[in-house]
């Protein structure tokens, strides 16, 4: 079968988690293991009302290698890996109406940002990729209109890697 005729996966699913202890990352390898990954979870606060996610990584800068004698185009080596901007929007859950074994999304990242904690946070994507990076947690309140969803943004400052795992396969 053709690859380019599989359908792709979509991000309805994709969800938001952290944890403020000193938690090991999930990822091993670059893998992890799918069937415990809903346990582990566990242990993590969920933020719902995910409503983006961003760019993990970015095009490295280049550096130009461009010698005088070259008379037909530029030359570049790859350099440095731009500092991540990881920054999320999240629509506000209304404090009254909280899903079952759940804490209010602004609540929990609004006492992050003011304790100035670090956390370790975990991003499992639909298509089963997880990012996962610590980082200390800044919000800001979005702009309102009329007919809009209120919304909230967080800012990370990344203190780590930021280390990309897939599930095992087994064979």
């Amino acid at each position: 079968m053709d690859p380019d005729a599989k359908v792709q996966v979509a991000t309805l699913g994709t969800a938001l988690y952290f944890k403020t202890d000193n938690e090991a990352f999930i990822g091993k390898d670059g893998e992890y293991d799918a069937t415990s990954l809903k346990e582990t979870l566990s242990s993590y606060t969920r933020i719902f009302g995910l409503a983006s996610t961003p760019d993990f990584g970015g095009q490295p800068n280049t550096i130009d290698t461009t010698t005088l004698d070259n008379t037909k185009s530029e030359t570049s080596v790859l350099g440095l890996q731009p500092a991540a901007e990881v920054t999320y929007e999240i629509n506000m859950m209304t404090f009254e109406d909280v899903p079952e074994n759940a804490k209010h999304n602004l609540r929990e990242v609004k006492k992050l940002a003011d304790d100035k904690a670090k956390a370790h946070w975990v991003v499992v994507k639909a298509s089963g990729v997880i990012i996962e990076y610590d980082a200390n947690t800044n919000i800001s309140y979005t702009a309102d209109a009329q007919q809009d969803i209120e919304k909230f943004n967080i800012y990370h400052d990344v203190k780590s890697d930021i280390a990309v795992s897939l599930p095992k396969v087994t064979p």
